[in-house]
């Protein structure tokens, strides 16, 4: 049984049962993890808590009420595969069946073009069909890696894991993809592409080495003209390495673009810099220079209690780059900055914000904390949270049906850029959220021209701010085969009809292009395990286009020019190739 440290008093029992045709299973790991309503703190996909199944197959949380998921992993010695349960309610009067089936194995090694194995990768697997389930493996000491999968087809991707100084250690950063088709037990050596010497020096202002920085390195898909076959959501092609005692790191790469972020030692007066679509077409040399910063600290409290894990985001107000760091087991939190002005907001991490049941639902009650500070020299900033008053609503449309599944973003007074804090309505197209006293304003999906001024005081809750949602659709589409069967991880992007073709469409953060077009969202989705994926967008015509995954049996689609003038649900048939 396990319990999580809590100050409050309800403690209740999450329980339940992992088994396999009925029978207990022994030693599978389940992880808890956290689902409440606000998506805020996201700094870390680590579970709340972790336990083993007992001989009976039991497994017990003493948690807060509050809403949770849970994950059960079995270990590698055997062929289960893992199975997940969403949206669990907790207290429950009914344990939880996790239910698990049997794998094939696929195992091999991570070797170079020139044949040279590899020891420090974990090897990712992505279902294209007939499933989307995902796996990994680190190599083991034999360095082989070893994956338990359901009968299928799949995409193989390998990242280096070592993480530390560069010198004598082969590091690399490889695009390389690999599809293979398992039905049973089998061998297949995951061999990497061309790879590109890239040396590099971090320097300070006057050309001196900085030792010791921290280096990640991001492989830019933005630049690509068609969609990469693993989405950013689903896995960030990325590693880390330490630079050296004279600045100096190494690294393979692939042709292509790449982002590198640079951050000083601990310690360190510089502060970090982030260099993007550092274009790789041979091996290279590039330096890095770093600046002195500012220092800014501080320590977080809530109650009188230091809190740790926070997650602190400083936002610069200029540019938009953002800085994070999180607070250590004192509740301190220090970093070096460029002089400016910064939007410094503050989330507790869910162990330590009591859960509240508002309508049926459980919400943080903890504040979120923001305010601008100027960093002109040093600066020390003391962060006492707060518990917050519900702001407790509902979203409907200019019939007065409730409206689920739209986002609700506050944002302070001064800045629509970026949200404190921010939710999804329930099915009924309510929506709570705790907020300190201060005037806000609210944010309806991404509609910030209609944004609405409220005001949270100290005497009382916001509990009946009805939102009229004007002119927004939701799109819900539905990819299958002709034959009906549903495909999972098609991705499905929208653009506004006539922004720009299809091919040169960017899919990153920035805007479109200044036009009559540039209140139009264009992204992507990906759609789930039913096949089912869904847009929420301004009433108007846009292109969409169905790209199901690579190297799958189905040929991709495209509708042109599709007017969305009110929610609709369409089914989408893609041919076989």
């Amino acid at each position: 049984m396990t319990t999580l440290t809590s100050n409050s008093q309800s403690i209740v029992s999450l329980n339940g049962y992992v088994r396999h045709q009925g029978m207990p299973v022994q030693g599978v790991e389940v992880n808890l993890y956290s689902q409440l309503n606000s998506s805020e703190y996201n700094a870390s996909n680590e579970p709340l808590a972790t336990i083993r199944t007992t001989s009976k197959g039991q497994f017990i949380f003493k948690i807060e009420p509050g809403n949770y998921c849970l994950e059960a992993i079995p270990d590698d010695q055997g062929r289960f595969l893992k199975t997940r349960v969403s949206d669990l309610k907790v207290p429950s009067l009914n344990p939880v069946n996790m239910n698990i089936n049997t794998g094939v194995i696929l195992r091999g090694r991570v070797v170079t073009k020139g044949g040279d194995q590899l020891k420090t990768v974990r090897v990712h697997a992505f279902g294209i069909e007939p499933s989307s389930y995902w796996a990994s493996s680190l190599l083991d000491n034999d360095g082989m890696y070893s994956l338990i999968l359901p009968r299928g087809k799949f995409h193989l991707l390998a990242l280096d894991t070592l993480e530390g100084d560069t010198q004598n250690t082969f590091r690399f950063l490889s695009k390389k993809i690999h599809v293979v088709e398992v039905d049973q037990d089998k061998e297949f050596d995951f061999v990497l592409g061309q790879l590109y010497k890239f040396d590099a020096r971090v320097l300070d202002a006057s050309v001196n080495p900085v030792p010791e920085s921290k280096v990640c390195i991001k492989v830019n898909t933005d630049i690509d003209k068609k969609p990469f076959p693993i989405a950013k959501q689903e896995l960030e092609l990325t590693t880390k390495l330490t630079a050296s005692k004279d600045g100096k790191f190494q690294i393979f790469l692939d042709r292509g673009a790449f982002d590198f972020v640079i951050d000083p030692p601990l310690g360190s007066t510089y502060f970090g810099i982030e260099q993007k679509g550092v274009a790789v077409e041979e091996s290279c040399q590039q330096s890095f220079n770093l600046v002195e910063g500012k220092k800014v600290e501080g320590q977080i409290k809530f109650e009188g209690n230091k809190l740790s894990d926070c997650l602190i985001r400083l936002q610069e107000v200029t540019n938009n780059r953002e800085y994070l760091v999180k607070s250590d087991h004192e509740g301190r939190f220090s970093l070096f900055l460029p002089p400016g002005k910064y939007k410094l907001a503050v989330t507790a991490h869910p162990k330590d914000a009591k859960t509240l049941e508002i309508d049926g639902a459980f919400h943080s009650s903890i504040a979120p904390w923001t305010e601008i500070i100027k960093v002109e020299g040093p600066s020390d900033v003391s962060i006492n949270l707060k518990k917050g008053r519900a702001l407790k609503g509902q979203v409907k449309d200019d019939t007065g049906q409730p409206r689920p599944g739209v986002k609700i973003s506050v944002h302070t007074q001064a800045d629509l850029k970026r949200a404190i804090c921010d939710t999804m309505t329930d099915s009924a197209g309510k929506f709570c959220i705790f907020l300190a006293p201060a005037k806000y304003k609210i944010v309806v999906q991404d509609d910030k021209a209609n944004a609405i001024d409220v005001q949270i005081t100290e005497q009382q809750d916001i509990s009946d701010l009805e939102l009229i949602w004007h002119g927004w659709c939701q799109a819900r589409f539905r990819v299958q085969a002709e034959d009906g069967t549903n495909i999972p991880r098609c991705q499905i992007k929208y653009l506004p009809y006539g922004y720009k073709d299809e091919a040169d469409a960017s899919l990153g953060d920035q805007d479109p292009n200044p036009s009559d077009l540039s209140y139009m969202p264009l992204g992507y989705v990906l759609t789930n395990e039913e096949g089912i994926g869904q847009i929420t967008v301004p009433a108007g015509i846009y292109s969409i286009f169905f790209h199901p995954p690579e190297a799958g049996s189905y040929l991709p689609k495209q509708l042109r020019q599709i007017s969305i003038s009110g929610d609709l649900e369409r089914k989408i048939a893609l041919s076989r190739k």
